[in-house]
């Protein structure tokens, strides 16, 4: 299934890898990483397409 974003996918890439690499620098623990990426991954899917701007709807 491929699913489609609001917004520029790059941006979306490249916030995906500042996050990644913000927290590798701070040493977060690794069970806090794994959370937030389920969160950050869960936000990704909720974007909807059609439209240039990016929204995110979260629980």
């Amino acid at each position: 299934m491929e699913t489609k974003y609001r917004g520029n996918a790059h941006q979306i890439l490249v916030a995906e890898e500042l996050l990644n690499t913000l927290m590798d620098r701070a040493g977060i623990q690794k069970s806090f990483f794994n959370r937030m990426r389920l969160v950050w991954l869960n936000m990704r899917a909720e974007v909807s397409p059609g439209s240039s701007d990016m929204s995110l709807n979260v629980l």
